[in-house]
This record gives C-alpha cells, structure tokens and sequence, in this order.
C-alpha cells in the first residue's frame, strides 16, 4: 500500500500539489484522472521517489518512502514513465533484458531471466520484434516494449514485500485494441496482490478497469474511492468542467461515459441527414 499523508510539493514558489492524504492500496488497480495540470504526473513521480515531497511524507508498505534505497525499492517495483529517452539503440530482447538487472547483482543473467522475458515480451505483443533495433520501432511499439521491461522486472512475487507497479499514461501511444491489452495485464496484476496506480485521460478505460479513482484538480484532491461511487455525472463534471451523461448498457459491469462538450456552452444539435 502507498499511503500520501498531507503531501504538499512546491516547485517555484507554486503547488503543483497541495495537501493530499489518500491511501493507494495493494491488490488494486487505482486510476489517477484530472484534467491537464492537475498535477497527475507530479503525483506519480512523488509516489516512485524520482520527487521527494515538499511537506508531509509518503509511505510504501508502512514505511517511509525516503527511507527506501533505489536497489530495494528495484526489487519489487516498476515504474513506466511518459518518456524513456533511448540514449543509443538496442535491440528489444536486450532492453527487455533490462528489467532483469536489479536482481542480478553478483550473479549473470539466466535461463530463468530469459524465460521471463519471452514471457513478458509475449504478454505485451512484441515477441515478433525481438531481434529489431529499437530505433526502427513506432511510437505503440515502443511504448509496449518498455511495457515489457517493466513486466519482467516484477514479473515475480516478492519475498517480503507485495509489488507495486507505477504506470504513466500507459495507453498513450497505442491503439485500442492494445490499450486494452495493457489494461487488461494492469487488471491482472491486480488480482495477483499487485499495488497498481495509473494515469489515464480516457474515462471510459478507466470506468472499465479501475477499482479505485482518485480524481486531482488543479493540485489538490478533487476525490477517491471505488469506482463506481466515483464515475457519477456530478462528480465527473465538477472535476473536468463538461457535460457529462453515463450509460448503463446490461452487458456491461460498468458505465459508459459521454462527453457532451464545455460546462455553460449550449450543445449545437447534431445536424440532419438530408435524403440524396
């Protein structure tokens, strides 16, 4: 569990968040949402330690987060961030390879690291790209290989501690058939005891997927709870300024969310269809 207690972080003289306690606990998928500048990438970068809080302090399985060190933490917890800037090309296999490197040090890579990693590379769909260089990949390709690197390092329960998977718009780059796939490993993991916190921008993934929301609004907390108490018309308006409906279809275990366009802006009719 990851816990923030009155977490402030000050960059400039300005909040980019602002008094926050909310628990993010393990064995579920909790989804970040907020409108751009929210503060949803700060408040990721403080739950991974890449940030340290102005005030207040953050604790990782009852501990606090400044106390872990970078190799502990390694071991048990994967981070995707926004952008990975590749400093030289590599081939997949190889950079999937990475995620393996915490917990092999004083011994080389094994039969057993290389089994992971097909294994990962085969949950993220790039198991055909393994031997291409990583300069000749698109932006989805890319994007799902790092997917893959971070897999393979926690792909294994830790001895002590439950692991905790940190994932910065995981969906971004990628197409919706494997923005599901990237949710649906994320939901996985859930199941499996894993603490897992995204940032997402698309409101119907996140209803389809979360079990827990927390919702940030210009750098403070705007609400958090189950998903279902929180994906309600007047919360989702309050949060992103729009009109919004939610659709409950009998097939589906969650609702789906239609934006109609900016609060306080009349809805332009949808135009008729004129016969030819």
């Amino acid at each position: 569990m990851i816990r923030w207690n009155n977490v402030s972080f000050q960059k400039n003289s300005r909040y980019l968040l602002q008094d926050i306690s909310v628990e993010l606990p393990a064995g579920q998928l909790t989804v970040v949402l907020g409108p751009n500048g929210a503060g949803k990438s700060t408040f990721l970068r403080l739950c991974s330690k890449e940030m340290l809080p102005t005030s207040g302090h953050i604790d990782l399985h009852d501990r606090n987060l400044q106390s872990w060190s970078t190799e502990e933490l390694a071991l048990f917890r994967g981070v995707l961030s926004q952008s990975l800037p590749m400093t030289f090309p590599m081939q997949v296999t190889e950079l999937v390879l990475m995620g393996r490197y915490p917990h092999k040090t004083r011994r080389a890579l094994d039969e057993r690291d290389h089994e992971i990693v097909q294994h990962a590379l085969a949950d993220c769909n790039v198991q055909h790209l393994t031997q291409r260089s990583t300069q000749f990949l698109s932006g989805g390709e890319m994007q799902r290989t790092q997917t893959a690197r971070v897999l393979a390092q926690i792909w294994e329960q830790h001895a002590e501690h439950p692991r905790v998977l940190l994932l910065d718009e995981p969906t971004a780059s990628l197409d919706p058939a494997y923005q599901h796939l990237c949710l649906m490993k994320a939901r996985q993991l859930a199941d499996q005891g894993v603490c897992v916190v995204a940032i997402l921008h698309d409101l119907n993934l996140a209803a389809r997927y979360a079990d827990h929301i927390v919702f940030l609004k210009e750098g403070r907390l705007a609400g958090a709870g189950p998903m279902r108490e929180m994906m309600r018309e007047a919360m989702l308006e309050k949060v992103f300024s729009v009109d919004i409906r939610t659709v409950h279809d009998p097939r589906l275990e969650h609702p789906l969310i239609v934006t109609l366009g900016p609060q306080y802006q009349p809805i332009a009719r949808e135009p008729k269809l004129r016969s030819l």
